[in-house]
């Protein structure tokens, strides 16, 4: 990382290491040096430790990739990537008319791998962030905001609980695993502005139409009602508005706390959502977060950090076309430009350093 670096103040960067590392230990691998080795490899698509050493040994002050591997592992270097993320993100100030779309991402590895992470199914382990990406990101402006780090299986709706988002402030996009009864209730008290998809079949009581049936496209609008949500049994019984579609075969049935919109505007807005996804894609196939440095959860968490750290600086700095441009758009033309200035052409692809294993053949 460059000391002369506008976004993060090189004495503010000391002091913050100086009160993260525990007992004044003197570490050989400075955080800043960690961060940009890992940079560095996700960058020019370096396939293991041992190319990030050979390529930053001075850099690291060590030729060991051993030694990287345990630094990657250590939770100081992640507290620190963490802080600076932080750094970032609150310099952004949400606007009314944003829109953010919230979901999770997984890392994990196979639990078949040598790992000292939480098992997340009976196949994989590791675990994953929930976030929050604004879907037209202004120059200058961090685009990602991280909610919460997670170890292992998670469930987003139960995991949002005690996350503060923003009151009066963008429109949320959440899918269906974010719809629990007490978060819109929460929400709802919160004055936070969201759009939730629910399942089909969910459980509703109509209080008051607000406007009739039409079409929509080449569907329809089947319903657009103020609703109070959840049975009898229910714990809570949210009042917020419905919108219920077939758009071609598929229902969509949404949840929001917008009353002034049309049913329309409520409906192009969610499809906005599927942005994020496409995001997760970049981070993975492209940035490089599918080839894992590190096996540890600490590890894991970290690299999560770095690549994010990665594609936020390359959309702060890159100039839009115009003025509410896509921010996946604006970080896919980023990388673009990066790579045809360091002479790289082809995307890092999942798993394309990685030496295929021959299939034994069964004996009969």
């Amino acid at each position: 990382m460059p000391e002369s670096s506008g976004f993060f103040p090189l004495s503010q960067r000391r002091q913050l290491w100086e009160t993260i590392r525990p007992g004044n230990y003197h570490y050989k691998i400075l955080p800043d040096a960690l961060i940009g080795s890992v940079l560095i490899g996700h960058v020019l698509r370096l396939s293991g430790l041992r190319q990030i050493t050979e390529r930053c040994g001075r850099q690291l002050n060590t030729s060991n990739f051993s030694s990287l591997s345990h630094a990657l592992g250590r939770w100081c270097y992640l507290v620190y990537a963490q802080a600076l993320i932080c750094w970032m993100q609150w310099r952004r100030r949400p606007r009314r008319d944003d829109l953010e779309a919230i979901d999770g991402m997984a890392v994990t590895l196979p639990a078949t791998q040598r790992h000292r992470c939480r098992k997340y199914n009976s196949r994989t382990v590791g675990g994953g962030v929930i976030w929050s990406l604004c879907l037209a990101a202004r120059r200058g402006e961090c685009a990602v905001r991280v909610l919460k780090v997670t170890e292992g299986a998670w469930h987003d709706g139960k995991r949002m609980k005690g996350v503060a988002l923003v009151a009066d402030g963008p429109v949320c996009l959440m899918d269906r695993g974010f719809f629990v009864l007490e978060r819109v209730r929460d929400w709802l008290r919160g004055r936070v502005r969201f759009i939730v998809r629910v399942r089909h079949d969910a459980v509703y009581q109509v209080l008051k139409a607000l406007s009739p049936p039409r079409r929509y496209g080449t569907g329809r609008i089947e319903l657009d009602a103020r609703v109070r949500l959840g049975s009898e049994r229910a714990n809570a019984h949210p009042v917020a508005r419905m919108v219920r579609a077939t758009v071609g075969k598929q229902t969509l049935v949404l949840v929001t706390s917008e009353m002034r919109w049309s049913a329309e505007r409520v409906l192009q807005s969610y499809k906005k959502r599927d942005r994020i996804e496409k995001f997760h894609q970049v981070l993975k196939d492209v940035i490089g977060l599918a080839h894992l440095y590190s096996f540890a959860q600490n590890g894991l968490a970290f690299l999560l950090h770095v690549a994010l750290l990665l594609a936020m600086l390359l959309v702060m700095e890159e100039p839009r076309k115009e003025q509410a441009e896509d921010t996946v758009t604006v970080l896919r033309r980023a990388i673009k430009t990066l790579r045809r200035r360091l002479g790289l052409s082809d995307p890092w692809k999942r798993n394309t350093y990685v030496n295929q294993r021959k299939k034994s053949r069964q004996k009969c």
